[in-house]
């Protein structure tokens, strides 16, 4: 994901015709129209070395097929066929049903990015393909398990975030930012230790931090050390000690070997404990707490 991927990215995504920037396909001498495609019609698809396509069919109508590089008057019409790309239809088995100049841009609203976990390459793309989707994702799920990653680079370009669900390696964990977008606040910095579990269990000990306040769920694994007992034990401390000061975190799961099996009883303690993490009440609630406080009111003022 090199700066130079996502600029490619980039231009087709913000192109007047992307279908025909991403396939290197001249302009058409028609726009490009969404069509119906006939059950049973003859599609060419895909083509080897000789040029030769495979023929296929589909027993139903494929609604939503947009036709590209059309010259409007040849048999055969190219056009996007859902889970196979690039196809060849004749043009007397499509109904067209509007231009593209008629279709609605529907913004991103959730995003999901994951790499390969043993070699993720050049990321330096990654800011630049988190502008190119735009600010209106409000769910993302980011998995880069050895990709160096900021959590504030990412709510700096997605202002109206909710949720992010954040993968690493040794660390998996979910953000809850909807308190701030009902107030229509500004997301805060937060520290975020994924790499140092030390730092992390301090940094959510603090009942005022932002990412105390922004922590939903937290999944931490230790069963790849064994060999470093005293280095565990200090690490199951740190987190007791956050469990005890901690009144926003919903959920945390910690995964060990089962020798360390005697702090299971310590953790349950912790189960089920009230917090303080505010819960949206549903609308059929509200209406029938405010039905009643106004009838109680109506009845002491008669």
């Amino acid at each position: 994901m090199t700066i130079h991927d996502i600029e490619a990215f980039h231009a087709i995504l913000t192109s007047e015709h992307p279908e025909e920037e991403l396939f290197r396909l001249p302009r058409g001498l028609v726009d490009e129209q969404d069509a119906i495609l006939t059950p049973n019609a003859p599609i060419r698809w895909g083509s080897d070395d000789d040029n030769q396509s495979q023929l296929l069919t589909t027993s139903s109508s494929t609604p939503y097929v947009p036709t590209i590089n059309d010259d409007g008057a040849s048999e055969w019409v190219n056009m996007l066929l859902p889970g196979y790309g690039r196809c060849q239809v004749q043009r007397s088995d499509l109904t067209y049903t509007r231009h593209r100049s008629q279709r609605r841009a529907n913004p991103i609203d959730s995003l999901e990015i994951e790499f390969d976990r043993i070699n993720s390459g050049d990321t330096s793309g990654l800011p630049m393909l988190l502008e190119s989707i735009g600010e209106s994702v409000q769910v993302l799920t980011f998995n880069p398990t050895k990709v160096v990653a900021d959590v504030n680079m990412i709510l700096e370009r997605y202002p109206n975030l909710q949720t992010l669900f954040l993968k690493k390696r040794d660390v998996t964990a979910t953000f809850n930012f909807t308190e701030y977008q009902t107030v229509k606040a500004t997301l805060p910095a937060i520290k975020f230790y994924s790499e140092d579990i030390s730092a992390l269990a301090n940094e959510l000990c603090d009942p005022d931090g932002t990412l105390t306040k922004c922590l939903q769920r937290l999944k931490i694994r230790h069963d790849r050390i064994l060999s470093h007992n005293e280095l565990l034990q200090s690490y199951l401390m740190e987190l007791f000690s956050m469990l005890e000061t901690n009144q926003h975190l919903e959920y945390l799961r910690v995964l060990m070997y089962l020798c360390f099996g005697e702090h299971i009883d310590a953790f349950r303690k912790y189960h089920h404990q009230p917090i303080s993490r505010s819960v949206k009440l549903p609308t059929v609630c509200k209406v029938a707490f405010f039905l009643s406080v106004h009838s109680r009111l109506f009845k002491s003022r008669t």
